[in-house]
């Protein structure tokens, strides 16, 4: 399973606190081998502990969606083609795609 690993925040404060939670701004790069389903990702590698909800943007011809797992420690990114709701095949390197998001935890 490709995890993702590299995330880029919008500014050296990112995470910052809005009310009692946390939101992250920033562009998260694609992984070179994409997984059916979507591409997890670690809270922890966005400053939460869990993910409270969020999304992703158009990057690269392609749509993205953030989904929250259960525990909401983790989450994934799930790559569709165009606006297609068709999801990307599985192993497309989609590295080239750096989708902006806005992530909100804890």
């Amino acid at each position: 399973m490709a995890a993702i690993t590299t995330v880029t925040p919008d500014s050296k404060r990112s995470p910052q606190r809005v009310g009692t939670r946390l939101e992250w701004n920033g562009k998260i790069t694609g992984p070179a081998s994409y997984d059916t389903g979507g591409s997890v990702l670690d809270a922890k590698l966005f400053g939460f502990t869990q993910f409270m909800g969020g999304g992703a943007f158009q990057s690269g011809g392609r749509t993205f969606e953030v989904i929250i797992q259960s525990p909401p420690s983790t989450a994934k990114l799930k790559a569709y083609v165009g606006t297609t709701g068709v999801e990307v095949a599985s192993t497309t390197d989609i590295s080239a795609s750096v989708p902006w998001a806005i992530l909100h935890g804890r």
